[in-house]
This record gives C-alpha cells, sequence and structure tokens, in this order.
C-alpha cells in the first residue's frame, strides 16, 4: 500500500532500473499495462466489511490457531475482533497490513505467537506492545528501519522468547529490548555495520543469526553471551574472531562462511562446539587442537597449505564425522588419521595434496573418501581394510595403478578413477569370491589407458550397474566378457577405437536403459540392440555408420527401441537415411518405416547434425524435444554441441544461427538452460527455455535495426541487453494474457487476486543463458545465471568471458542489498534460488531479472576456440580440464567430437542431470580462403538450338569421362517431375514414353553443360557440377529445351501436360512440368561401394533436396549462397551508378572464372534470367530457415504468375532489386502476402470476405467499394445473397508505393501491418470468446455488461487505431 508521499512514477522508474533497464531505454515512455510483469497499481477500495466468503464459518470451531495469509486484507476483519480472546496462534503474513487496532490487540491475552511477516511494514504496529502474553513475534520480510514505537514499547513483551527481525532494513536495536527474555535474535540480512551493544546483554540468548550483514568485527563484549548455542555469521566483512568467544561454554553452532577471517585458533578453547563452518575465508593455518566435541568441519575454498592439529589433539579420542578440506592449498596431509575414528565423510578435492597418508587405513567407519583432483600419484595399498567404505571418488589425478586390495573392500559400491593414468586394472585374488564383487555398483574407469584385456579382470564383477570406460584404448571387446555383466543398466564405451560391436557380446540382461557407443570407428551396429525394450538412451553419434537401414530384419533398426528418450546419429557424415524401398508385391503388405522418427513418443532429443537426411519423418520440436538437423559448421567455423537428459524433462536448448541476418559476416549461437528451484520439483516445463531458443534470433534483430536507426539507443551491448529484456517481459504477456486483450478487469475479481506467479506454472520456473554474436572478427558474448564460456588457445591460454551471477557474489550481493531484498544464511536468493539473474522467476522480479554481462573481444588468431557449458557441466568438469580436451581436437578434430568428449568426461565424473556444452573453432575464421578443388574437367559447350544458347558441339571432345565426378565445392541440383503418380494412373503406358524423352533431354543438356548424373529415383535426378554457372546454364536450358520435345497427345491432352500461354500469347508451359533446386557447397564426397560411382552425402545435399521441395513444377528454386555468387556474375557496372557494382569489381569477378565458365556465363546472359525474391523460408526437416528466390528464363516468366494464385497481377521483380532489401528478411512478395493477409482479416471481422481479382477483371480503383456497389464486369459474380458479403481488390491497391532499398520505409510498413493483424485477432478473439453462451452469462451476472454492448464499445476503441494507420497504407477498404 503506497504512502502519501510515494509517488508511483518514481516508483516504477526505480523498478526498471532496478530490472536491468538503462537511461538508453528511454523510461519516460514506459508505462501502463505493458509493465505488468514489472508491477501494477490497482485503485481500491480497503475492505474494511471483512473476509471473503471462502473464509466464513472458519473460527466456528476455534482451536487457538488463525492462518490468514494472503488474503489481502488491510485491517483486522471484524469476524476476529470477536474471537480474539480465544487466540493462541495468528498467522497475518502476505497481507498488505499498515496497523494494527489497539483494541484488538488489548483483547488477545492468550496469543502467544504473532506472524506479520511479508506485510509490507515500515515499523512495527504500536499496539503490538499491548500482546502481553506474546512469546512469538515475527515480522520478517519488511521494510522496517526502526523498532521505535509511536506510543507503548517492546519493552511490554515481558513473556516474549523468540525475535525474528531478519530481512528488514535494521541498523540497530533499541536498548529497551535488553530486559525481555529472548532465546532467539534472528537479525540477518539487514543494514548492521556494527552489533549493537544491547545485543550482548540478551544474557539468555541461545541462539543469535548475524548472517548477511556488513559486521566488520564483533565486539568483545559477545563473550557475555555464555548461553548462546548458535551463532550464525555467514556473509559478513569479519576479519577476526574476538578472544572472547572462549566464554562461549554452551556454543555447539558456528558459521561463520563466506568472511575474511585469518585466524580461527579461538575455536580450540569452545569446548562444547560440535558444528564448525567456515568455508570461503582466508584462513592460513590450521595447526590447534580441535574440541574433541566437533562432529562436522568445513575448511572448503581458504589458503592453508599445512592441516596439522597439534599434539593435544591427537591424544584425545575426537568424535568427528565429517571433514571438509577441499578447495585449499595443502600440499600435503602427514598427521595420524587415528585421532578421528569416527570420520564418516572425509572430502579432499583440489587439494593438491600429492598422498593420501597411510593412517587412513584406520578409518574404520568412513563411508565416503573424495580426493578428486588433488595430485595423487598412487592409492594406500591397505585400502581394502576400510570396511565400511561406501564411495571412493579419486578421479582427475595422476594414478597409475590401482591397488589389488580394492578387491576386498566389503562395501564399496561406487568406485571413480576415471581421467587419471591407469593402463591395468588389477587381478582378482584367486580363491573365494572377493567381496568387491557382490558390493560394487558403479564403476568409473573413463579417460584412461586401458586396453582390451581391462575387461577380462572387471568380467567378475556381474553385479555392476553402471560401467564406464570411455575415452580408453579400446579396440575390440573379448569374448564373453560384456555378457558377463547381469544387471548392467548403462554402459558407456564411447571415445575408443572400436571397429564393431558383436551382438553376441552385448550383455544379455534386458534392463539396458543407456548405451553410449559415440565418437568410435563403428560401421553399424547390432540387431541384437532391440533386444533392450527399456533402453532410453543411445548415442552413436561421431562413428562411421554408413548401413541399410531398410534391410528389415537382418541391420538393427532404432524404431524397434520405441523407449527411447535420446537417439543421438550426430556426426555420422556417411549415413544417409533414406525412404524405404518396397517392391510392387510389398506395396500392399504391412511393412515398418525404418527411417519414420515419429515413432517415438517419448524422445526428447534426436541428433541427426551432419547426417544424410532423405526423408522428413521427423517429430516436431517442441518444448519437450530437441530436434538437431543442421550441419556442424557455423560460418565456416567448426562446431559441436552435446548434452544428456537426465531423470526428468531435458534442461536445456542450444541455438545456432548461421549468416545471421542473411549475413555472411554475422552469426548467432548460445545455450538456455532451464533453472528450476528446489521447491518447485514437480514442475516440469520447457516454455520458457524454448521460447527464448525460438524467439531470441528475431527480437535482437529487431533491436540491432533500432539502433542502427537511432544511434541515441546506444550500440550492440544495449541491443543484446534490451533483447534479453523484451524477451522477458514477452514470455509474461503471452502467458498471463495470450489474447493480448486490454480489457479493464474488475478489481478484488480472480482475474487479479494474488501473483500471476502462483497461478501459472510456467512462470514459476527460470532459465539462464548464455549468447555469443560474432560479426567480422568482434565477438560479444552475453551471459545471465550459471551458463558461463571461456575462449581457450594454445600454452595453456584461458579467458572466462562470462560472469558467475550468484548470490554470495561480492557486486550480485551489494545489488540486492541495494535493492532491499535479501539472501539466505545458506546463500539462496529469498529462499530457494541458487542464482541472482535469470529469465522467469517472475515471482522474485526485478531483483531477479535477465540483466546481462556483455563483453566484446576483438578475436585475434589467439583465439583458437570457445566453450559453453551449462552450471550441471561446469560442477563436474573444470575450465583448465575442458580447454586441455578441446586442445587435443583442434587440429585434427572437429567441434562435435570435441563437444561429445567435453559431455562424457563430465559423466564420468560423475554427473547424472542435464549436461549441455558447445564447442566452437574460432581459429577457423583465420583460416586462408580455401579456392576449392579444381574440377578435372571443364563444363561443356552446349548445341545452339531455338531459344538454346549460342554454345557450339566444337568443343565437346574436351568433356572428361563419366565418372570424374567433382569434388570439393560443388552445385548440386535436384529435379522431379510435377504430378508424376498422377501421371502413371492416368497415361499408363505412355508415361514410361515421356519419362524416356524427359530422361533424354536432361541427360543430353547435361552432357554438354559437364553435370555428372549422381543417381535417379524414379523420375528423380541428382546432378553434381563443379561450377555453379554450369549448374544454373544446365536448368535455364532444360526448362526451354522441355518445351520442344515431341510429346505424346495423350500427355499434351491431360490437365498436367496441356499447353498454357502466358497473356502476351508466349508458350510457357507443354509436357512434362519439372521443379529444380540449386545449392552450392562443400558436401562429403565418397564413392558407392556397390555401383562405384561418386556419391555425396551430409547437410548440403538435404538443404538442395528441401530446397528442390519447396519449388513448382516449372521452377527453378535457389538457396541464398546460389543468389550471392550468381548475382556477382551477374550485375554489370550502370553508366548512371545507380547499381553498386564497379567497373573493376566486374572486370575481376569475370578475370576469375575459366573460360568454359565465362561460356557459361555468356549463354546465361542470352536467356535473360530473371530473379524473384521469395524470401525467409522454413525447410521441412532443417533447423536453420533459408532466403529463397525463383530463377526463370525472362520467357517463361508468365509461370510466375500463373502459378501464384494469391499474388496474380503482382509485378515481376527484377534482380536484386526486391529480394531481400539490405538483409532485412523480407522479400516484396513476402509484404504484399502480409497485406493480404491483413485484408482478409479485417472483412472477417467486419462480416464480408474479401477475394482476389486479376488485374484485367478490375479497370478501376473502386473496385474495393462496400456491398451492394456494381463494379463492372462482376454483377453476375454478385448475384445472390451469399455473393452481397464478397469484396473484391487488386494486389497493388493494398500497399502504397514502397521503396524497398529504403529499410526504415520498409521497416514502418511491415510495423503498421503488424499493428493491423494485431488489432485484427484481438476483436475477432472477442468476438469468438463472447459468442460462448457461458461467458455470456458471466458477464452479465460478474461484470455487468451486456457482451454486445461491449463489443461495440471494443470496435469503436479500436477504430481510431487503425485510422491512425491510414498515413502509410492507404487506400485502404472502405471496411477498414
Amino acid at each position: 500500500m503506497l504512502m502519501k508521499k510515494e509517488k508511483p512514477l518514481v516508483i516504477l522508474r526505480r523498478r526498471l532500473l532496478t530490472a536491468g533497464h538503462t537511461k538508453l531505454d528511454k523510461l519516460t515512455s514506459q508505462g501502463g499495462r505493458e509493465l505488468q510483469h514489472l508491477c501494477r497499481f490497482v485503485l481500491q477500495m480497503s475492505l474494511l466489511h471483512g473476509l471473503p466468503e471462502e473464509h466464513d464459518g472458519m473460527f466456528d470451531h476455534l482451536q487457538g490457531l488463525v492462518k490468514l495469509d494472503d488474503v489481502n486484507l488491510q485491517t483486522i476483519p471484524a469476524e476476529l475482533h470477536k474471537v480474539a480472546p480465544h487466540l493462541v496462534r495468528l498467522s497475518l503474513r502476505h497481507n498488505p497490513l499498515t496497523d494494527l487496532p489497539k483494541d484488538f490487540c488489548m483483547a488477545t491475552t492468550q496469543l502467544r505467537e504473532l506472524n506479520l511477516s511479508r506485510t509490507a511494514l515500515k515499523r512495527i504496529p504500536a499496539a503490538i506492545s499491548y500482546c502481553t502474553s506474546l512469546e512469538v513475534l515475527d515480522v520478517s520480510y519488511n521494510r522496517i528501519k526502526s523498532l521505535d514505537m509511536t506510543y507503548g514499547s517492546l519493552e511490554n513483551l515481558q513473556q516474549l522468547k523468540i525475535l525474528r527481525l531478519h530481512a528488514n532494513v535494521l541498523s540497530d536495536l533499541p536498548a529497551s529490548i535488553q530486559n525481555l527474555p529472548l532465546l532467539e535474535l534472528r537479525m540477518d540480512m539487514n543494514r548492521l555495520e556494527q552489533l549493537p551493544s544491547v545485543v550482548c546483554k540478551l544474557h539468555l540468548l541461545e541462539t543469535l543469526v548475524l548472517s548477511h550483514n556488513d559486521l566488520l568485527a564483533l565486539p568483545p563484549g559477545i563473550g557475555a553471551l555464555t548461553q548462546l548455542r548458535v551463532l550464525a555469521l555467514n556473509g559478513n566483512k569479519l576479519q577476526a574472531l574476538p578472544n572472547e568467544l572462549r566464554y562461549m561454554t554452551s556454543l555447539v553452532v558456528l558459521s561463520l562462511s563466506r568472511n575474511r577471517v585469518i585466524d580461527i585458533s579461538v575455536i580450540s578453547t569452545l569446548q562444547s562446539l560440535q558444528h564448525l563452518e567456515a568455508s570461503h575465508n582466508f584462513i592460513s593455518s590450521v595447526a590447534l587442537p580441535f574440541p574433541k566435541t566437533l562432529k562436522v568441519v568445513n575448511l572448503e575454498s581458504n589458503t592453508f597449505t599445512r592441516f596439522n592439529p597439534t599434539s593435544k589433539s591427537l591424544m584425545m579420542r575426537a568424535i568427528l564425522r565429517k571433514l571438509d578440506l577441499s578447495q585449499t592449498k595443502l600440499s600435503s596431509l602427514q598427521f595420524d588419521f587415528g585421532v578421528f575414528p569416527d570420520l564418516q565423510e572425509l572430502i579432499l578435492d583440489d587439494s593438491r595434496i600429492g598422498e593420501l597418508p597411510t593412517s587412513v587405513i584406520k578409518l574404520e567407519r568412513l563411508v565416503k573418501l573424495s580426493a578428486c583432483n588433488a595430485s595423487l600419484k598412487h592409492l594406500p595399498d591397505a585400502i581394502g581394510d576400510l570396511p565400511t567404505l561406501t564411495e571412493l571418488l579419486v578421479h582427475s589425478n595422476d594414478l597409475t595403478s590401482i591397488p589389488d586390495s580394492i578387491w576386498m573392500c566389503p562395501s564399496l559400491v561406487v568406485f571413480n578413477a576415471s581421467s587419471n593414468k591407469l593402463s591395468a586394472f588389477p587381478e582378482s585374488p584367486s580363491g573365494a569370491v572377493p567381496p568387491l564383487v557382490k558390493s560394487l555398483k558403479e564403476l568409473y574407469l573413463a579417460d584412461n589407458r586401458l586396453a582390451d584385456s581391462v575387461l577380462l579382470r572387471l568380467s567378475l564383477l556381474r553385479y555392476i550397474s553402471i560401467l564406464n570406460l570411455s575415452y580408453n584404448v579400446l579396440r575390440d571387446i573379448p569374448d564373453g566378457t560384456l555378457r558377463c555383466f547381469t544387471r548392467l543398466e548403462t554402459l558407456f564405451l564411447s571415445g575408443n577405437a572400436l571397429m564393431a560391436v558383436r551382438g553376441e557380446e552385448l550383455p544379455p540382461t534386458l534392463t539396458v536403459k543407456r548405451l553410449y557407443l559415440n565418437n568410435n570407428r563403428l560401421q553399424s551396429l547390432p540387431v541384437e540392440i532391440a533386444k533392450y525394450t527399456q533402453l532410453t538412451v543411445l548415442d552413436v553419434g561421431n562413428n562411421l555408420l554408413k548401413y541399410n537401414i531398410n534391410n528389415f530384419g537382418y541391420d538393427y533398426q532404432w524404431i524397434w527401441n520405441e523407449a527411447l528418450r535420446m537417439l543421438n546419429l550426430s556426426g555420422n557424415k556417411r549415413l544417409k537415411i533414406d525412404k524405404p524401398h518396397l517392391t510392387a508385391k510389398d506395396r500392399d503388405k504391412p511393412h515398418f518405416n525404418g527411417a519414420d522418427f515419429r515413432v517415438f513418443k517419448d524422445l526428447q532429443s534426436l541428433g541427426l547434425m551432419d547426417v544424410t537426411l532423405a526423408v522428413t519423418y521427423l517429430p516436431e520440436e517442441s518444448d519437450y524435444c530437441r530436434i538437431r538437423t543442421s550441419a556442424s559448421s557455423l560460418n565456416g567455423m567448426r562446431y559441436g554441441v552435446s548434452d544428456s537428459i537426465g531423470k526428468d524433462l531435458m534442461g536445456s536448448f542450444d541455438m545456432a544461427v548461421p549468416k545471421y541476418r542473411g549475413r555472411e559476416e554475422e552469426c548467432l549461437f548460445g545455450i538456455f538452460a532451464r533453472e528450476q528451484p528446489p521447491k518447485a520439483s514437480a514442475l516440469h516445463s520447457n516454455a520458457l527455455t524454448r521460447y527464448l531458443t525460438t524467439h531470441f534470433r528475431s527480437e535482437f534483430a529487431k533491436e540491432l535495426l533500432y539502433i542502427k536507426r537511432d544511434p541515441k539507443l546506444g550500440e550492440i551491448p544495449d541491443a543484446m541487453r534490451r533483447a534479453f529484456l523484451n524477451l522477458n517481459k514477452s514470455f509474461y504477456d503471452n502467458i498471463v494474457n495470450p489474447t493480448g486483450l486490454d480489457i479493464p478487469i474488475k478489481s478484488g475479481s480472480t482475474f487479479e487476486s494474488g501473483d500471476p506467479a502462483t497461478r501459472h506454472p510456467e512462470l514459476q520456473a527460470g532459465a539462464c543463458a548464455c549468447v555469443a554474436y560474432l560479426v567480422d572478427k568482434a565477438l560479444y558474448i552475453a551471459n545471465v545465471g550459471n551458463v558461463e564460456a571461456f575462449v581457450g588457445g594454445d600454452h595453456g591460454k584461458m579467458d572466462v568471458v562470462t560472469t558467475l551471477h550468484g548470490p554470495f557474489e561480492a557486486r550480485e550481493a551489494g545489488r540486492i542489498k541495494k535493492a532491499e531484498e535479501w539472501v539466505t544464511p545458506k546463500g539462496i536468493l529469498k529462499g530457494d534460488l541458487k542464482v541472482s539473474r535469470a529469465f522467469g522467476f517472475y515471482s522474485r522480479f526485478p531483483v531477479v531479472n535477465p540483466g546481462p554481462d556483455i563483453m566484446k573481444i576483438q578475436l585475434s588468431p589467439d583465439d583458437q576456440f570457445l566453450v559453453i557449458g551449462n552450471a550441471e557441466f561446469w560442477s563436474y568438469l573444470k575450465k583448465d580440464a575442458a580447454a586441455s580436451i578441446v586442445r587435443g581436437h583442434h587440429m585434427h578434430g572437429d567441434g562435435m567430437s570435441a563437444a561429445q568428449e567435453l559431455r562424457d568426461v563430465a559423466l564420468a565424473h560423475g554427473a547424472s542431470g542435464n549436461v549441455q556444452v558447445m564447442v566452437v573453432m574460432l581459429s577457423d575464421l583465420f583460416l586462408s580462403p580455401s579456392l576449392g578443388v579444381e574440377s578435372m574437367r571443364t563444363p561443356e559447350v552446349f548445341d545452339r538450338r531455338a531459344g538454346g544458347s549460342s554454345m557450339t558441339l566444337s568443343a565437346r571432345e574436351r568433356m572428361g569421362s563419366a565418372d570424374d565426378a567433382p569434388i570439393g565445392k560443388v552445385a548440386l541440383v535436384f529435379t522431379d517431375i510435377r504430378n508424376s503418380t498422377a501421371l502413371w494412373e492416368r497415361l499408363k503406358g505412355r508415361m514410361q514414353y515421356s519419362l524416356d524423352m524427359h530422361n533424354r533431354c536432361m541427360r543430353r543438356i547435361m552432357r554438354l553443360c559437364g553435370g555428372y548424373e549422381v543417381k535417379t529415383e524414379g523420375d528423380a535426378f541428382m546432378v553434381a557440377f563443379s561450377s555453379l554457372l554450369a549448374a544454373v546454364h544446365w536448368c535455364l536450358e532444360v526448362q526451354v529445351q522441355l518445351l520442344k520435345e515431341n510429346w505424346p497427345k495423350e500427355l499434351l491432352d491431360c490437365a498436367d501436360g496441356k499447353e498454357v500461354h502466358d497473356a502476351s500469347g508466349h508458350l510457357i508451359e507443354r509436357g512434362i512440368s519439372v521443379r529444380m533446386g540449386i545449392h552450392h557447397g562443400i558436401p562429403l564426397c565418397e564413392p558407392d561401394p556397390t555401383t562405384g560411382r561418386m556419391d555425396y552425402l551430409g547437410i548440403m545435399v538435404n538443404r538442395t533436396a528441401r530446397v528442390n521441395g519447396s519449388a513448382r513444377g516449372g521452377e527453378i528454386m535457389l538457396s541464398a549462397d546460389v543468389v550471392k555468387l550468381l548475382e556477382s556474375y551477374l550485375d554489370e557496372p550502370s553508366p548512371n551508378g545507380s547499381n553498386p557494382v564497379t567497373t573493376t569489381d566486374f572486370l575481376q569477378s569475370l578475370s576469375a572464372l575459366s573460360p568454359d565458365e565465362q561460356l557459361h556465363l555468356e549463354a546465361i546472359r542470352e536467356l535473360d534470367p530473371v530473379l524473384i525474391g521469395v524470401g525467409e523460408t522454413k525447410l521441412k526437416g532443417i533447423e536453420q530457415p533459408e532466403f529463397l528466390s525463383l530463377l526463370f528464363p525472362k520467357r517463361l516468366l508468365g509461370r510466375h504468375r500463373s502459378q501464384s494464385a494469391d499474388s496474380q497481377g503482382a509485378p515481376v521483380v527484377p534482380v536484386r532489386s526486391d529480394a531481400d532489401p539490405d538483409g532485412l528478411g523480407v522479400s516484396k512478395e513476402s509484404i504484399e502476402a502480409l497485406a493480404l493477409v491483413c485484408t482478409r482479416l479485417e472483412a472477417l471481422d467486419a462480416g464480408f470476405i474479401f477475394r482476389l481479382e486479376e488485374a484485367d477483371n478490375q479497370p478501376s480503383p473502386d473496385s474495393l467499394s462496400p456491398p451492394g456497389t456494381a463494379t463492372p464486369g462482376a454483377s453476375s459474380r454478385r448475384s445472390s445473397e451469399t455473393e452481397q458479403r464478397i469484396l473484391h481488390g487488386r494486389q497493388d491497391e493494398l500497399l502504397p508505393a514502397i521503396d524497398y532499398s529504403d529499410e526504415v520505409q520498409v521497416m514502418q510498413v511491415l510495423e503498421g501491418l503488424i499493428q493491423r493483424l494485431e488489432h485484427s485477432i484481438t476483436r475477432l478473439r472477442v468476438r469468438n470468446a463472447f459468442s460462448h453462451p457461458d461467458v455470456r452469462q458471466i458477464m452479465l451476472d460478474k461484470v455487468g455488461f451486456d457482451p454486445e454492448e461491449l463489443l461495440r464499445l471494443f470496435r469503436e476503441m479500436t477504430a481510431p487505431l487503425q485510422r491512425n494507420n491510414a498515413n502509410w497504407t492507404m487506400p485502404r477498404p472502405a471496411f477498414a
């Protein structure tokens, strides 16, 4: 509730700045409902009459406890006054209370506990002083600055034992509380710079919590608290502990983590101390006697180099249970552990101790021993003498052997010795079965030097459930070894040199759930994998898989494992997933489609990167499923991504956008990771993460355009920051208000009660992110939360380029405190968050906000690779270790294999949840531009015919042999016949004759143009050219020559083969119609083992096939790469300078062409080609959209008009003028199509139907007239009553004249069209919603509006908004 002096606009501005905005964001122009995710100001009368209806009768059976949390109370209701004398415990938390009535407090004679937390109090209600029976008072999480009252005093509460003042803004305490019998005082998360002197006078205190203040020192008087049992001092600025602490003889728990304490010697005098928490300090030495009562000691992240308790400690029997010495500077650990015989957990990670003392074997009750990354060279020989040891973690060391006694560990369940230098596993002792056989369940030996023979020794461990042997030197699986593991559930064999896995060697158990075989040399998979009906993860990426998936019943089919949640085939560049091959006799029989991935109902991750896809049987990507089909190349840089899934929903989504915004020098990539609070473990939603992944590219592109148009908005980092903030807002709006309606809701209704985040589970989760934007050689990296990245190189270079946003970080702690929010003693923001910045978490917004830290790096050749990983990944793999792994792949490997090894090593170190890591090889930016592989033959000349080129057959003898296939950079062309299935059914035998003619024509021109026929399937051709100009020439010439063929009469008589003429009478269609698609790039070239002919594989082949699939009969569809290169050849310098191509550039481009390419270019020019931009198109089965363009010989340009049903009469687009102007990602056709959609929606809203007329039928602009107005030549069409509701108009009347080279004008038109769409859709949604009878009744009963009247008002209110747009989009239809 606002006070008199509080100003809403000032509050709004302050919250905008807290949320991550800056003055560059034009804060004064923001406000209204568009900021409802930030705050809302609601004007309403105070509810003084009582409780809501749902609480009626709650006091009828009063038992002394009343809980009225979060019911929007602003004062005590009358019903509660009546029962005040009977109240014992009263909770009013999370209500907007301003005060408590004096008469009510005086009547509460039996009240023992009062909870007023989270009530926005700025002072304690003075009436509380009359609650003299109070024993517990909780006023935490408020804005209380002082305990002084307007009347009365806390001194009156003589029975008060517990006072909770945490999470306020107190800087002192009044002296009046010194006589209170307090046993517990919580003052954490306040503004204390020194301890109030009155605290030292509370001699009965047993619990004192002072964490997360600004205390620099403790006063000597604190020693007077002799009854104190718990003292919490975490997160302050203490540098020393006073000697007077020795008087606290009752102290049991001392927590002082994250201070600056150097010396803790005073603890040796605390003879009752059981729990010491002193992590993240500057403790320089631990040479002191521990109190024998100590049970838990945590000294993690300190600076001491020796841990050597004095002899006095060694003479006493301590009861220590847990000792944590991780992340210290210990260089050795030499003392007798026999002094701690009860120790159960010993943690020595990241300590460089070199070796474990032999006295460790005296720890007969030790359960867990962790010494990872501790430079261990060997383990104690008598390690098997530890009878209770359950978990032994020694990965990331220098171990060269494992003691033989490991077989004698009777209780060992988990043994992790990954990332060492092991070359063998000890041989089991002869005689009786060793104890380890029955106890061990999880064995991790990854990243060592183990050979095949290790499996012979491990085969005794038949009860093992997890076996990890990844990244060793296994070349074969010895006979009978894996079959011994009868209870195996997870098997890791990644990163070895396995050539094959025989089916008879697989584990016999049917309970195998996870199988990792990636980064090997497998060429096929055993069919026996299908027997694992519970298999959920199958990773066979980065192998040499190449087998016939249609060989059903003999080769493995992954569709047999229908329980799969993760299937990774990425990196198998030779793998081609083809269509099912069915013979004629099999067509009517039931069959399985081995290429159909849609059979997996629980699939969450499908990796098909670099796999050749001849099919599109893929599931739709969604919040619950990630599909990767792109190439492992990002603007020429090798890149890869790898992940794993946990027990629940996958939590991370990656983004990689090559040629961002259609620009060769730009790319965008990153990771978005779900961050879910521990208390919300039941939530399973990736809605936010998925939304960010799919919308970031467009939002960021918009912000980049804004800063280009208005430099006052800042630079690229400001655009990235605003993109982060805008996405956070738009996701909230989509969830809370998906219709976009701006209809005021009656205050107090169920629509506005409570926090929307509590009503929408999607708003309770969050997401962390790291996004990199590369333009030229400048790299911008923005991150929020715990997704981190580093740039690495040779000679140990490893530069962290992100900021970890945790509540304990000094800058973040200051920001949180400045925003008057809190960090709990455990360091978790507001009780359940581990990050201080993130998307989502709207109930904690704006303190938890997605304002990113952004770093700009000007890349140099020393910057060789970039690694991005989520929090789960970095928790198990150090950054220097990750850099070392990537260096091993940098020169001879690729980004995919590096990313998979990083993921696998993290799993080997113990990661079990959602791990995701991305690797980008930045050094590829500095490689010399490849000139490609020169063709070993020359494209050939063509016979001049009517309509053909001027080339002759004189050079035909220069053609290479048919098997001389182009390699390196090639142009691929896919073709097929329009409606071939229908033609076969209609023409029968004559279709075969027609197909033969088609094939002869294609091959004749192909030979003369130097094409290489890769393969044919039915009527489809796949052709490769060493020169793009040869490919374009062939396509243009084929389209012209097919018109001249002597087609059979039956074909010419049917609809798909008849002659068609354009408006000028030119023949544009006749006989078979062929569609063509051209793409240019570097595929994987490999001879087919059966035919011996060259075959082409990889993502380039996939994209070419999809480009062809986007064309229609008689069209030639080009990818963006083809268009860019072709335009460079076709553009000639203009005499008046209108064309940006200079004479010098033009001559240089021509001089780079070979003589034969110049002949092809001459032939293409004679055909007078015309390019027409199609715009950005989503290709099925391809992750990234493609900018497509159509190519026609000018004489066949009429085909474009005849096939564009919704754009008849549209002018032809000349080369470059309208195809994606200035890289905006939109073409003229796209804008015209959007205008047509707007017009049709507006007509529908007005009750009419809009139809497009041909230009010839509409001689006058009056055709866009209201219904009932006669139009020449159209009266017969509008005779009936239905026709009266039809409006007619021409395409060229829907938009004004637009200069498509003017970027600003194009964007203004687009914004106007989008506004029109939004208004039309909103009105249609309102109309649809109010048409439901139940909704109409609710509107009448609850709101008091007649829906029809509300619709009329709504239409009148939105009409001016439509008229405001008329200045840029006139003329408009009359009904708009």
